[in-house]
């Protein structure tokens, strides 16, 4: 492993530098055909900064990425922004109140020192979801999620942190710009199909999108988009997905005269998500199935 004894960020050409020797390669290996050996060893000495086609170019010969790069040149670690937005993309329900409101205190301690647009943004969403799950006041949780979507609206083209944002709070919007949302959400998705874990983001953002829909009632209108997502979900064996799409479908399947079979099912759904370590999952699964057949019964009367 590459060791790193100044505690600081290496330079771009000592990176380079120190990764073709401990993987035991030549300067001949790596920059043949790529630059002269006086402008290699300005580089490597650090005396003049490589061309980013250039980097790219001795990188991949590495057999490595940008992102990977990074990384090592970094002392094998994130930089505290990626660090923050890791942590924010880990806190994987919003039930986890403990978890958003430590991330909340990083968020601001990292903004006293620091300006970052987008780190304000996750600042905002962090928020706006607390008050969410406190007071299941939307309007005052929209007041956190409004100045997200008007600095991104700003934007010409979004990229791939604007994406995981707008995902994550498409549906906290009225039904205009939802829809609008939703389009580029879309739109993007397919222009960044493979890219890192956009599939499985496109794939959450279509189970979110149906969630808003049973909330309004409109069950039936999922049916096909939850089948189309259980496939794929499968195919990428996300387990937990496949949970709450096959909790969603029984909902439906509930409501199609089903009931016995899909309160059987529902059990083993909670028992799955309860194996896998997903407690608090499990426990809304509990209430809002009990809820849904209370609100169905009131509705049939």
């Amino acid at each position: 492993m590459l060791e790193n004894n100044s505690g600081s960020k290496w330079e771009i050409g000592e990176t380079l530098k120190a990764i073709r020797l401990s993987s035991g390669m030549k300067q001949t290996e790596v920059y043949s055909n790529v630059m002269s050996r006086a402008h290699l060893q300005r580089i490597e000495k650090n005396v003049q900064t490589p061309t980013y086609p250039l980097l790219l170019n001795v990188i991949q010969k590495f057999s490595m990425d940008v992102d990977e790069f990074e990384y090592i040149r970094n002392d094998y670690s994130r930089s505290e922004t990626q660090t923050l937005f890791h942590k924010f993309r880990s806190i994987k329900t919003t039930l986890n109140t403990d978890a958003m409101r430590n991330l909340i205190q990083e968020v601001d301690d990292y903004l006293l020192k620091n300006k970052s647009a987008f780190i304000q943004n996750l600042h905002y969403i962090l928020n706006g979801y607390l008050i969410l799950q406190e007071t299941s006041n939307i309007d005052m949780a929209r007041k956190y999620f409004d100045p997200v979507w008007e600095n991104i609206q700003k934007k010409e083209t979004w990229y791939y942190n604007d994406i995981i944002l707008m995902s994550n709070i498409f549906y906290m919007f009225e039904d205009e710009s939802l829809q609008f949302i939703l389009d580029e959400l879309y739109k993007y998705f397919e222009l960044y199909a493979g890219f890192a874990d956009i599939d499985r983001i496109s794939r959450i953002t279509k189970f979110n999108y149906c969630t808003l829909l049973r909330l309004q009632n409109r069950y039936f209108e999922t049916e096909s988009i939850l089948n189309e997502l259980l496939a794929s979900a499968k195919n990428a064996r996300e387990g937990t997905l496949i949970l709450d799409i096959k909790f969603a479908l029984n909902q439906i399947y509930w409501l199609k005269g089903f009931k016995d079979e899909s309160d059987l099912e529902v059990a083993g759904i909670i028992s799955s998500m309860e194996f896998i370590g997903d407690l608090k999952v499990s426990e809304d699964m509990k209430k809002d199935w009990e809820q849904f057949k209370v609100n169905q019964s009131i509705s049939l009367h």
